[in-house]
């Protein structure tokens, strides 16, 4: 289904096979044949076949890579193989989307040529408790090696990132406030597999450790301020929410972006800029120019480029410096046409060793606005746009403390994210 709400017919794209061991991707005669571009640094619609060694990609094409999890999904994954009686070691990548499925996040599915015995969770959608669920995954999280619940397994097998987290259905409360409390099983839905139509998809994230090292149980909050605080930046960002579960602990939760329609059954093809520049995530790999002329050539839109300025002046100010190539994403509509994805994973984050993972004109330690304007100018940015942008983003970074007290962070956590903020301020102004 596209976004007008006419039917899409499917469409095999290609198949991923083993040879020699190496996972090699042939796209389809027929796609060919009438192509959309859906990885177009990398991956362009030819017939012959395509490799990749690096094993920060389990050796896949980007394309294919980011349909993986990641982290906790993968944490996930391998406890379901473990439960099934597979050796990890004879796990291929192949193995691992096929299990993915129809989950993945964006538009591609994966299925096998030849029917398999991979791990199953539930023949039917396990009852799903938020509590339950929240706390089992920070369990599991903080190395629990106890049984995974199936509504655990069920809907935190497939999402990327490192922290613990869950796709789940929530009643369409577009009306309603940002902050729901006393979630209620009518509310949510623990399946990814069907939604009625007045049920959308959302993410819900739980607490990492060092998440509750530096913000105890204010983890939701502190984000839910983040969210708030990058929207008034000028910065897109999906609809958000604070679910409070029985025993009154927060949770962030975000509108996936990537379903749309009626029980979130539309789908979009999402590529992060990771995937697209066969990028690592786990190691300092870009500069925001790359992202910028990687947004420029995928969208050629200026008002993209300028709005991933605003990005790279919020991460340096708000002291988000896990800003790797999977936390930037761009999306492709039915008629192949790209646009820059709402922005997600905005979050205090002191980084690797205190270092931006994407750099600011080379600098990652300590950005200062000079250099952003430098790498401004370098994106062809008016500079009128420029100055402008700056004090927007300023201006937003600076009303923390209110936005941050509205959503419900208590004093301590505000004074202590606003020093750093300031800190980071009087180094970025030198």
């Amino acid at each position: 289904m596209d976004r007008r709400g006419q039917q899409v017919a499917p469409r095999l794209v290609g198949t991923l096979a083993l040879q020699r061991g190496r996972p090699i991707f042939f796209y389809d005669p027929a796609y060919l044949a009438a192509p959309l571009s859906l990885s177009p640094v990398q991956l362009p619609p030819e017939s012959r076949g395509f490799q990749h060694d690096d094993p920060t990609f389990d050796r896949l094409p980007g394309l294919l890579a980011d349909a993986l999890p990641d982290g906790w999904g993968r944490l996930l994954q391998d406890r379901a193989f473990r439960r099934a009686g597979w050796s990890l070691e004879t796990i291929t990548p192949l193995d691992r989307l096929v299990v993915v499925g129809h989950a993945a996040m964006g538009a591609l599915v994966f299925e096998p040529a030849a029917p398999l015995q991979l791990p199953s969770v539930a023949a039917k959608p396990p009852e799903f408790d938020l509590g339950a669920v929240s706390a089992q995954a920070e369990r599991i999280h903080e190395g629990s090696q106890e049984d995974i619940l199936d509504a655990l397994m069920l809907t935190g097998g497939s999402p990327g990132g490192a922290r613990p987290k869950a796709v789940i259905g929530l009643k369409d409360t577009a009306a309603g406030p940002s902050l729901i409390a006393g979630v209620t099983t009518e509310l949510v839905r623990g399946t990814q597999l069907a939604l009625p139509d007045d049920y959308a998809a959302w993410l819900v994230k739980f607490a990492g450790l060092e998440d509750r090292r530096l913000f105890g149980d204010e983890v939701g909050v502190v984000e839910a301020a983040y969210a708030v605080m990058a929207g008034r930046a000028g910065i897109a960002m999906p609809p958000t929410r604070v679910l409070t579960d029985a025993a009154g602990q927060r949770h962030f939760a975000v509108q996936r972006f990537d379903r749309f329609g009626p029980g979130a059954r539309g789908r979009v093809h999402m590529h992060t800029a990771g995937g697209l520049l066969h990028a690592s995530h786990r190691l300092p790999s870009l500069d925001y120019e790359q992202l910028f002329q990687l947004t420029w050539h995928l969208t050629r839109s200026y008002v993209h480029v300028r709005e991933m300025f605003r990005r790279m002046v919020f991460n340096v100010l708000a002291y988000n410096r896990d800003d790797h190539a999977k936390n930037f994403a761009f999306l492709m509509e039915a008629d192949g046409s790209w646009h820059l994805a709402p922005a997600y994973d905005l979050m205090y984050s002191p980084g690797i060793n205190g270092w931006h993972t994407t750099a600011i004109a080379g600098v990652g330690d300590d950005p200062t606005l000079s250099g952003m304007r430098k790498v401004g100018r370098n994106a062809s940015l008016k500079t009128a746009h420029i100055e402008q942008d700056l004090t927007r983003v300023r201006d937003a970074v600076a009303a923390f403390s209110t936005i941050a007290s509205d959503v419900g962070c208590g004093a301590a956590t505000i004074a202590l994210l606003q020093a750093r903020f300031d800190e980071v301020a009087r180094r970025a102004a030198k």
